[in-house]
C-alpha cells in the first residue's frame, strides 16, 4: 500500500525496540520445550513461569490500562481483564516472532469486495498463509469498539495464530489491533477464538443476529463506506474471508 511506509507496526511498537523480542521470547520457547508444554492455547500459555514473570513486568510498567481493552468473549473482573489482554497480546506476539514475523496486506478495493459482495466461498477449508502472522488492513476502513460502552477505534490489522492439532479440529485465535498511532504508547485490542469442529471456515456465517454483517455502526459511517466489527463471530468471519483471498489454491 502507498501509506505502508509511514504506518507504525503494532508489533514493532511494543516488541521491536532494540530487538527486545529476541531477548524476551527465547526463554519462553526454551521453557515450553523443556516442560513439553504445548503453547497452542492462550490460557495454558499463561501457565509458563517465564510468561508470568514477563506479564508482571509489562503490567507493572503500564501507566494505564486502557491500552489493553476488554474482550467480548469473557469479560472477567475489572482487575483481571487488562492482564488477560496483555497475555493474549503476548501469546500472539510470541507466535508471530516464532513464525518469522510474516506480514500481509490487502488493498481497500479487495476488502470492499470481500465484505460487500462475497456471499459464498464454496467447499474451501480454512487455511492461513502461515501458522501465525499479521494482516494489515487499509487505514481507517474497519472500526471496532475495544469493549462495551467504549468508543470505536480504527483497526490497523489483525494478528492470527492457527493450529491444526493431531486428531482434533483446527483452532484459530485472532487479535485485532485498534487505535495504532504515533502519539500513543500502546493500542487497544479485541480478541476472538474459534474451533472448526462443525464448519470448514467462518466465511459464510451470519455473525449479527439481526443481519447486516460488517455494516458500519458509526454516525455517518455508511456515507464513507466504513465497516464495523461488532462481535467475535464477525472478527472470525473477517479473518476467514481474508485468508480465502490470500489462498492461491482456493480455486
Amino acid at each position: 500500500m502507498a501509506d505502508a511506509a509511514d504506518r507504525i507496526d503494532p508489533y514493532e511498537l511494543v516488541f521491536g525496540a532494540e530487538c527486545i523480542d529476541d531477548r524476551l521470547f527465547p526463554p519462553i520457547a526454551e521453557e515450553a520445550d523443556a516442560r513439553r508444554q504445548p503453547v497452542d492455547d492462550p490460557d495454558r500459555f499463561l501457565f509458563l513461569s517465564s510468561v508470568g514473570l514477563l506479564l508482571q513486568a509489562i503490567a507493572g510498567g503500564a501507566e494505564a490500562t486502557d491500552d489493553a481493552a476488554q474482550s467480548e468473549e469473557d469479560p472477567g473482573s475489572e482487575g483481571e481483564e487488562p492482564l488477560r489482554q496483555y497475555g493474549r497480546l503476548l501469546f500472539h506476539a510470541f507466535h508471530h516472532w516464532r513464525n518469522g514475523k510474516r506480514r500481509f496486506t490487502l488493498e481497500t478495493e479487495t476488502i470492499r469486495r470481500l465484505l460487500d459482495h462475497v456471499s459464498t466461498v464454496g467447499a474451501w477449508r480454512l487455511r492461513a498463509p502461515t501458522p501465525a502472522g499479521y494482516l494489515r488492513l487499509p487505514r481507517n476502513l474497519v472500526w471496532a469498539a475495544p469493549g462495551p460502552g467504549l468508543r470505536p477505534e480504527p483497526a490497523d490489522g489483525l494478528f492470527w495464530t492457527l493450529f491444526h492439532p493431531d486428531d482434533a479440529p483446527a483452532e484459530l485465535h485472532v487479535l485485532l489491533a485498534l487505535g495504532v498511532r504515533p502519539d500513543r504508547p500502546g493500542f487497544s485490542v479485541v480478541t476472538a477464538s474459534g474451533v472448526l469442529d462443525r464448519e470448514p471456515h467462518w466465511a459464510e456465517v451470519e455473525a449479527r443476529p439481526d443481519g447486516g454483517d460488517f455494516e458500519s455502526t458509526l454516525p455517518g459511517g455508511d456515507l464513507d463506506r466504513l465497516y464495523s466489527i461488532e462481535n467475535a463471530a464477525e472478527l472470525l468471519k473477517l479473518a476467514s474471508l481474508c485468508f480465502w483471498e490470500l489462498d492461491p489454491a482456493r480455486g
